[in-house]
C-alpha cells in the first residue's frame, strides 16, 4: 500500500506473502500483475499515435481491421470509452475456444471474425464495461506501427519515464523476474487459497493468459507512483493532453458517462476529482487511485483473492480528508423513510441496523452509508458515486435528504409512516 500527497509519500508499507509455500513476505519491489490497470496505458499508446497524425479516434475500426466490417459503425473511441456494445471476449471465448490452448489476441479477434457475435447496443448510446475493446485496440496500435504492442508500449512509454520496473508477464513468460509475486484465489472446494498458475487447461486464467491490451503488464509499487509522477507533469502529456485523457465520455444523447481515456472519472464531494482504475485478474486485485484536485494518490497491490476481498478505499478516504464518524444515536436520527421528488412511488428508505445506516435497496439488499461530514454521507461502493446531504429543521431533526449525483439533485421528504 502506497498514499501519498503534495509529492510526498506519507504511507508505505506491505502486509502478507508473496509466495506463501515459502513464506517469502511483500515489500515495495515485490512485482505484481496489474490486470486492468493496463488499460490506461493502452490507451495513451492510441493517443500518442493520434498526436502523431498515424490515426484519429474518430476513425472506424474497420478501416484498420477490414475483416471486422460487419462492425462498420464502431469508432475508435467506442473501444476505449466501453461504449462500443462489442460483447466481453472472455464469454465469446469460454463457448468457443479450445481450451488446451492458450489465445492470443489474434485467436479472440478470428472469434469475432468467424462468429459474429451480435452488438449489445449501437456504439456511443449506452456504457458497458467490455474487456474486447481493448483486444482491438493494441491489435489497431500492431496494425499501424509494424511492432508488436508489447513493444509500442515498451518503446514509447515505459522506457522513455524511466519505468524500468513495469513490464509484460502473462504464465507463460519465460523469463521470471525474482521480485515477481505469486498470485492466488480461494477455491472453496480446496477450503484455502490456490496458486492461479496451478489451475488447469479449462480455466480462464490459463486459457486467456496471453491476451494482452486489456490486460499484461505488470510492476511494483514505486514504479506505479513513479507514473503518478509523470501523469501529474506535464512533460510526457501536456495539460492540453490530459484535458482530454480525463475528460468523462458523452454518450449520443448528451449525457456523460464515468469513464474517459482507460481511467474512471469521478466527481465527488468528498475527494474531488478521482481519476482512477481498478485491475482484477488471475488473483490479483488492485486499484490505481489519484484525486488531482487534492494532489493525492493512493496505490493497492493485492496478490490474494476471495469472492469476498475488497479493498478499503472508504475507511482511507475517512483518514485522509478526516472524515467524522457518527455515534449510534446520530445515526438513529436518519432513519425513516422519504418519499423523492414528491413522487409517491418513488420512496427511499434508511434503516439502522449493527451500529450502521444503510440503504434498504429491497428486503435482502442493504447499502452501507459511509459519513463524511456532518448530516453528509457516501452511498458505499457505488458508482456514479451519490452523496447523501440530510437537513434539519428549526429544531434540528432531521425532516428530508438531498442526494446527489453528478450535477443533478433529488430533494425526498421524510415521512412519519409509509402504508
Amino acid at each position: 500500500m502506497l498514499i501519498a500527497e503534495n509529492d510526498t509519500i506519507i504511507h508505505l508499507k506491505s502486509y502478507g506473502y508473496s509466495d506463501i509455500g515459502n513464506t517469502t513476505k511483500l515489500n515495495e519491489n515485490s512485482i505484481f500483475r496489474l490486470a486492468s490497470i493496463t488499460k490506461q496505458f493502452t490507451a495513451v499508446g492510441i493517443y500518442l499515435l493520434q498526436k502523431d497524425g498515424v490515426l484519429s479516434i474518430s476513425d472506424l475500426v474497420s478501416d484498420y481491421i477490414p475483416d471486422l466490417s460487419h462492425y462498420d459503425n464502431i469508432k475508435i473511441e467506442n473501444l476505449i470509452t466501453h461504449t462500443s456494445g462489442l460483447p466481453d471476449y472472455v464469454e465469446l471465448a469460454k463457448e468457443y475456444w479450445d481450451k488446451s490452448k492458450a489465445a492470443t489476441n489474434q485467436d479472440i479477434l478470428n472469434l469475432f471474425i468467424e462468429y459474429e457475435p451480435k452488438v449489445e447496443f449501437e456504439p456511443n448510446t449506452y456504457w458497458s464495461y467490455s474487456n474486447t475493446g481493448y483486444i482491438f485496440l493494441a491489435c489497431i496500435i500492431e496494425k499501424v506501427t509494424g511492432e508488436s504492442f508489447q513493444s509500442f508500449i515498451e518503446n514509447k512509454i515505459l522506457k522513455p519515464n524511466n519505468l524500468d520496473n513495469t513490464f509484460f508477464y502473462n504464465r507463460y513468460s519465460k523469463e521470471v523476474n525474482p521480485s515477481m509475486t505469486k498470485g492466488y484465489i480461494y477455491i472453496e472446494e480446496s477450503n484455502g487459497f490456490v496458486e492461479v498458475e496451478k489451475l488447469g487447461n479449462n480455466h480462464r486464467y490459463t486459457y486467456l493468459d496471453k491476451t494482452v491490451g486489456a490486460l499484461g503488464l505488470a510492476s511494483d509499487i514505486v514504479d506505479l507512483y513513479k507514473w503518478h509522477t509523470v501523469l501529474n507533469g506535464n512533460t510526457f502529456l501536456s495539460n492540453d493532453d490530459k484535458r482530454l485523457i480525463y475528460n468523462n465520455h458523452r454518450l449520443v444523447d448528451s449525457s456523460y458517462t464515468s469513464y474517459g481515456f482507460g481511467l474512471s472519472i469521478i466527481e465527488s464531494r468528498v475527494t474531488g476529482k478521482r481519476i482512477s482504475h481498478g485491475g482484477d485478474w488471475a488473483g490479483y486485485k488492485n486499484m490505481f487511485d489519484r484525486h488531482v484536485d487534492n494532489d493525492k494518490v493512493i496505490i493497492l497491490l493485492q496478490n490474494m483473492k476471495s469472492q469476498h476481498s475488497q479493498l478499503p478505499m472508504n475507511s482511507i478516504y475517512q483518514i485522509l480528508y478526516a472524515l467524522d464518524s457518527q455515534s449510534n444515536d446520530q445515526l438513529e436520527e436518519y432513519a425513516g423513510s422519504y418519499i423523492v421528488d414528491n413522487d409517491a412511488d418513488d420512496i427511499k428508505t434508511f434503516v439502522f441496523k449493527d451500529e450502521k445506516l444503510l440503504l434498504n435497496v429491497n428486503d435482502k439488499f442493504y447499502l452501507p452509508m459511509i459519513p463524511v461530514g456532518k448530516d453528509f454521507f457516501i452511498v458505499e461502493d457505488f458508482s456514479p458515486e451519490i452523496t447523501i446531504q440530510f437537513m434539519r429543521d428549526k429544531n434540528k431533526l432531521v425532516y428530508k435528504h438531498i442526494a446527489y449525483q453528478y450535477d443533478k439533485a433529488h430533494h425526498a421528504t421524510k415521512v412519519e409512516e409509509v402504508q
